[in-house]
């Protein structure tokens, strides 16, 4: 079980570079855990917190969510197209308000959500 919420943990969304980077929004967690809890099975962050410099490893943009604690990289066990599918249906009936991003990324089998304000042009369109 999670401290940050009933599934998920601090450590889970710690910088990968070993800095320690771990302040996460907690608009983000309720957006993951109602995620989680509407999948019915665990979700991996691969992608939490990121530090500057290791934004700038893994060629983040500058203006990440990822560096406020905003944004988490997600998948599961299926398929990361099922997982965004479930996320669109998720925020049409009003249950992620706080969803300011979404992002599939098929090549990797990776959602991107973020909790960004104001929302972006992406999540603005499916409403």
């Amino acid at each position: 079980m999670g401290d940050l919420s009933k599934n998920f943990s601090r450590a889970e969304f710690e910088c990968r570079c070993g800095c320690g980077s771990a302040k996460v929004d907690p608009l983000l967690i309720e957006t993951l855990q109602t995620i989680r809890e509407a999948a019915g099975i665990p979700l991996r962050v691969n992608s939490g917190v990121r530090c500057p410099e290791h934004n700038r490893r893994v060629g983040g943009v500058s203006n990440s969510q990822h560096l406020l604690g905003k944004a988490a990289d997600i998948t599961w066990t299926g398929k990361a197209a099922t997982l965004y599918a479930l996320i669109y249906t998720l925020y049409k009936a009003g249950e992620i308000p706080h969803l300011g991003y979404v992002k599939l990324y098929r090549g990797k089998n990776f959602v991107h959500v973020d909790v960004r304000t104001p929302k972006s042009n992406l999540v603005a369109g499916w409403e």
